[in-house]
């Protein structure tokens, strides 16, 4: 069984992504109203929590520069806006097992980008609809992978992302 959005609440996403995508800059209320839209509809879709993280990135930036200030202006990071392209063109076609197929393949490793563990892990990531188990030697490696990378380091949800 698979959970799909309805159609009025994936074409509100369109709209919204479309309208943030057209200006280059947008008050921090208008961005925040934007991220709590498309986490809320994140159990629906496959991806679509990694492609928030982006913007929450941006986000708490513009919220820490700006002493909390929700009307200051926030600019829309290219990581960003490639993301509003992602929801735009694939929020249509997004659904969400209700139950996860059983891994098909284990994997224990280390959390080095350079050694066995990140080649395989990569080389996974050309294959669709693979579902595997991780086991890593570090927590927050695996809380990158399992919750689709996260807000507290750029440099970790670019390494994340991908996988």
């Amino acid at each position: 069984m698979k959970l799909v959005l309805p159609t009025a609440k994936a074409n509100n996403i369109v709209f919204k992504s479309w309208r943030a995508l057209s200006s280059s800059m947008l008050t921090n209320q208008t961005l925040s109203e934007l991220v709590g839209t498309l986490v809320s509809v994140g159990s629906a879709t496959h991806y679509g929590l990694l492609y928030t993280r982006s913007f929450e990135i941006d986000e708490t930036r513009a919220l820490r520069n700006n002493i909390g200030n929700y009307v200051s202006i926030v600019q829309v990071s290219p990581d960003s806006r490639l993301d509003l392209t992602w929801w735009i063109s694939r929020i249509g076609y997004q659904w969400q097992y209700l139950q996860r197929p059983q891994p098909i393949f284990c994997f224990t490793t280390d959390a080095s980008l350079t050694r066995w563990g990140a080649t395989t892990l990569k080389s996974f990531v050309l294959q669709n609809n693979v579902h595997i188990t991780v086991k890593v030697d570090s927590s927050t490696a695996m809380a990158y992978i399992n919750i689709f990378g996260g807000c507290r380091s750029t440099k970790w949800f670019k390494i994340a992302k991908p996988i």
